[in-house]
């Protein structure tokens, strides 16, 4: 039976030899767990994962799942995004007031939850465009200390957008396509620190670009 699984690793230290890339280092898994299907638990090739300050891990799929399960691997609960597509979100963060933000990738919005499912609000309005405040395609969210949104966004877009606490007004942008600094191909994924600094991964350019908010 084909299984998607999950693989938990609490790594302690990196080991590394003398050659470098000899691939002579191992890391084993802790545990192991996870069944390939659609049941309540069960998943269908996870994407993207994120725990909360309970250490409760969040699992998005590619059936558009959310699904949360403790530390041990048990289930707890789950829920299913508006809309249902053949993929599924590619941004998952717990932010500081203990929401789940989803970059709802295909389906051109960020959703907004409360760790229990119910949804709050969503950024953007579903329609696909280039305008300010529409997504191409929205990979990765986070919030700075404000409460603002930072959106990643590729597609004909590559750009950050920036949006008010309550994801209702877009304030500003930036990016654009190319490989001078300060522009992306396929901005992937986002971080931000306790400074209010932006990590963006900027995929297609092999690179890591950092922002002040």
């Amino acid at each position: 039976m084909r299984r998607s699984r999950v693989t938990i690793t609490w790594i302690c230290a990196a080991v590394a030899t003398m050659a470098g890339c000899d691939g002579s280092g191992r890391s084993r898994p802790d545990w192991v767990w996870g069944v390939h299907g659609t049941r309540p638990g069960w998943l269908h090739k996870p994407r993207v994962a994120a725990f909360d300050a309970l250490d409760q891990l969040y699992i998005a799929d590619l059936t558009d799942r959310i699904q949360v399960f403790d530390r041990d691997g048990n289930y707890l609960r789950g829920w299913r995004t508006p809309d249902f597509n053949v993929d599924g979100p590619s941004g998952l963060t717990v932010d500081r007031h203990g929401r789940l933000l989803v970059a709802d990738t295909h389906f051109y919005r960020v959703l907004v939850y409360s760790t229990g499912g119910e949804l709050l609000f969503q950024i953007g309005d579903g329609v696909q465009g280039t305008s300010p405040g529409r997504f191409g395609y929205p990979t990765d969210v986070v919030i700075d200390r404000a409460g603002n949104f930072y959106v990643a966004d590729y597609g004909d877009n590559d750009r950050i957008q920036v949006f008010s606490p309550d994801g209702k007004t877009w304030l500003r942008q930036w990016g654009g396509h190319g490989h001078a600094p300060g522009e992306f191909l396929k901005p992937r994924a986002l971080a931000i620190d306790d400074q209010d600094r932006i990590y963006v991964a900027d995929s297609c350019n092999h690179r890591i670009q950092v922002f002040g908010t």
